[in-house]
């Protein structure tokens, strides 16, 4: 609990920074998917926003879990899908929000814990999308409740390091020791299912 704490304080005094700043750089909210990483980090987000709007239609609905400040929200809206979108961060979901506003699309965002879907009944959901968040889980508690709520014959689409870039580890490790992050990880090994 404690970890999900950490992540929760450091997230949320980012996205107080980030709402500080938007006061005069409203053009920051525009900034959607890879828009938001520097080239070489692109390749796997353009990849995971394929999968979304290739899955994505008026007919089908999207839970985006663990959402941050709605960078990924917004691609399955923009074809229609009816979309929910999570974050354990309360300043996040403030983003998600003034975003949501200015680009006029309907994406319902919500404060809440992954790791426990108890609001949404099972097999709720057409397609369950995740960036970058594996991590800051508990993989086991998280993924019964994807699996839970997932229609079957439904699309779990995810990206995330895995933990194999090192740059990433040593960046993990520096801000552990500055108290800033928590120290274990916990991504799951790459699997295809």
């Amino acid at each position: 609990m404690e970890d999900k704490n950490i992540e929760q304080r450091r997230y949320n005094k980012f996205s107080t920074s980030f709402l500080n700043n938007i006061e005069k750089e409203k053009d920051l909210l525009l900034l959607l998917g890879t828009d938001n990483f520097p080239m070489f980090l692109q390749a796997p987000y353009l990849y995971y926003h394929k999968l979304i709007d290739e899955n994505t239609s008026q007919s089908k609905t999207l839970l985006d879990l663990c959402c941050g400040n709605g960078i990924h929200s917004f691609t399955g809206a923009k074809n229609g899908a009816k979309v929910i979108a999570i974050d354990y961060a309360e300043q996040s979901i403030i983003i998600c929000k003034k975003r949501a506003e200015i680009l006029k699309l309907n994406v319902d965002f919500k404060v809440g814990d992954v790791q426990n879907l108890k609001d949404f009944k099972s097999e709720a959901f057409d397609i369950v999308t995740c960036a970058g968040s594996l991590s800051y889980l508990d993989n086991n508690l998280f993924f019964n409740e994807v699996y839970r709520v997932l229609k079957r014959g439904g699309t779990f689409i995810c990206v995330d390091s895995f933990n194999h870039n090192p740059i990433y580890r040593f960046n993990r490790f520096v801000h552990y020791l500055r108290g800033n992050r928590t120290y274990i990880v916990s991504i799951p090994k790459k699997q295809t299912v």
